[in-house]
């Protein structure tokens, strides 16, 4: 399914700090980029 991005920033929202910086850690090990890298 799509999420459109309010979408995403609503599930954003209800993550803490650690869950956060996990999906950050999981989406640069799937895409291969860094958290400085555009998108």
């Amino acid at each position: 399914a799509k999420l459109s991005t309010e979408d995403l920033l609503e599930q954003f929202k209800g993550l803490t700090l650690i869950e956060l910086s996990e999906f950050v850690k999981a989406f640069e090990e799937t895409f291969e980029v860094g958290a400085a890298a555009p998108v």
